[in-house]
């Protein structure tokens, strides 16, 4: 009776303090038979070799908990509080050749859970419902023409979601694509054709063609250190769009077309020469910002204000924009967009614009005729975007954007901005900020406290703060770190030698809470 009575107790208390859900104690099966490499497009799976760089936490803003665990010393992928989750393989992948996806979920309760595949540009996804028995090993073998209509030379993602069950935690292994046929391909793929397409400044577009009897054909393209890849279907035409060349340059596509197998065409490689078209950049620097107390600014890109920091220009919401640094007239920093359909910026933390009054950016382009800028909330609110007009060719556009414009949204935690313009053109922005025009406004300027020295520097760059300086991190003009080291001092002097020449930001954050970003440039 007394044991009764303690067990009673005991899973009362568990269930208060949340501890009765357990990982499973079983590894998820191994799979039944073990196919040939070339039979195979592993995920995650011990039993296979699986494709490097894959992401299993996306950042999607998204609740769910993504772990890595070890059950019966076997690799396990746990979704604990799912909402959604998504897998990003970091490359395209072909799986034309393979006939089904397999996959082994574990979940404690009965439920739906839907699997979708997403291929890439154009974007689109498609789900499947998984039906899982509580407490075991659920194991499914998908037909891929449970996919039908969705592109299977371009797969790039997968997403998991829960619909029948709030927030459950699941369990997930042996997750890849096979073709269980046993025949040895050995016949190497005929036909093959490349040649150029439409060109613009920043772009090339490449026509690509071959057959092969696995109805699939896996394409490289090769130019100077650059290698990438494009899944095409046999007999028809692939359209591929290099981006991020220059303009009115020479290049050679280097060409190659092989099967799943490895079997490669007769004729490999064919190389394509390209020659980027002309295109104008700015002659003279964007205009010079007002002197502005920093309590009234909140910039985001200008050399005239302080920025904030660790912000990422080139963030990859799958467009085909590329975002680079330049200098217009020796000294003004300016960043070009090319092939600009649309752009993220990601802030390097939350803005509270909630005081200022306008939004500023000046904008020069040679051929876009229609260009919008959007602030982005964390909470949401909105969207609103704000027209840039008129957009005049060949001059910096000034616009004084009133944050009215952007009525119902979420000033105080704004985490991103989109930029969208009309099809494959250029822009060049500068001086991309936040202002006030309210007058008594009083704050401590922090870069006064700090002093960078020598700057230009060469070797080696001191720092010295009246207040501790906890850490520091140097980032490119589009916001990708360059270096990060721990400081806790008052004064350090840092290597940078490793560093090639160049315009950077340094940020430095302080014991006291405060983030401060200047410029160096390194010689």
């Amino acid at each position: 009776m007394k044991t009764k009575f303690f067990t009673t107790i005991f899973l009362a208390f568990a269930f208060v303090i949340g501890i009765q859900a357990q990982d499973p104690t079983v590894a998820a099966p191994v799979p039944s038979k073990i196919y040939a490499a070339n039979k195979v497009i592993s995920i995650f799976s011990d039993s296979y070799t699986n494709i490097a760089g894959v992401n299993f936490n996306p950042a999607w803003n998204q609740k769910t908990v993504e772990s890595n665990i070890l059950i019966g010393g076997n690799n396990t992928l746990k979704y604990a509080n799912l909402s959604y989750q998504g897998t990003d393989f970091n490359v395209d992948v072909n799986c034309v050749p393979m006939k089904y996806i397999h996959i082994d979920v574990y979940a404690a309760t009965a439920m739906t859970v839907n699997f979708s595949i997403i291929n890439h540009a154009p974007q689109s996804e498609k789900p499947y419902t998984l039906t899982l028995l509580a407490n075991k090993w659920n194991s499914f073998d998908i037909p891929l023409t449970a996919y039908s209509g969705l592109t299977l030379t371009n797969i790039y993602q997968f997403k998991v979601d829960a619909p029948s069950v709030t927030t459950p935690t699941i369990y997930i292994d042996n997750l890849y694509f096979y073709d269980d046929s046993e025949t040895v391909d050995t016949s190497a793929p005929t036909a093959f054709t490349a040649t150029k397409g439409a060109v613009t400044w920043g772009t090339a577009e490449l026509l690509l063609n071959a057959t092969d009897n696995s109805g699939a054909i896996n394409y490289e393209i090769k130019y100077g250190t650059k290698t990438l890849k494009a899944g095409g279907v046999s007999g028809v035409q692939k359209s591929y769009i290099v981006t991020g060349l220059n303009p009115s340059a020479d290049y050679n596509f280097s060409v190659t077309a092989a099967d799943a197998t490895g079997n490669v065409a007769a004729n490999n490689p064919i190389v394509v020469p390209v020659k980027t078209a002309f295109v104008a950049a700015p002659t003279t620097s964007a205009p010079i910002p007002p002197v502005r107390d920093a309590a009234k600014v909140i910039s985001i890109f200008s050399n005239a204000y302080t920025n904030v920091a660790n912000t990422n220009f080139q963030a990859n919401w799958q467009q085909n924009t590329v975002v680079s640094p330049i200098q217009v007239a020796g000294t003004d920093d300016v960043l070009v967009y090319s092939n600009l359909n649309y752009q993220g910026t990601e802030l390097g933390s939350d803005v509270n614009a909630s005081a200022m009054n306008f939004l500023h950016i000046d904008v020069w382009t040679t051929n876009e005729s229609m260009l919008t800028i959007q602030p982005l909330s964390r909470t949401g609110g909105g969207p609103v975007k704000a027209p840039l007009t008129p957009l005049n060719k060949d001059v910096w556009n000034s616009y004084n954007i009133p944050i009215t414009t952007f009525a119902g949204l979420n000033l105080t935690d704004l985490f991103q901005f989109a930029i969208e313009g009309s099809s494959g053109k250029m822009i060049f922005i500068d001086n991309l900020y936040f202002y006030s025009t309210a007058t008594g406004v009083k704050e401590l300027d922090v870069n006064n406290t700090i002093k960078v020295y020598p700057n230009p520097v060469s070797d080696k760059m001191t720092i010295q703060s009246d207040s501790e300086i906890s850490e520091l991190t140097i980032s490119n003009l589009v916001g990708q770190t360059i270096k990060t080291e721990k400081i806790n001092l008052l004064q350090k002097t840092i290597d940078v030698s490793d560093i090639a020449a160049g315009n950077y930001f340094v940020s430095f954050k302080l014991v006291n809470g405060k983030s401060v970003t200047q410029k160096m440039v390194k010689q």
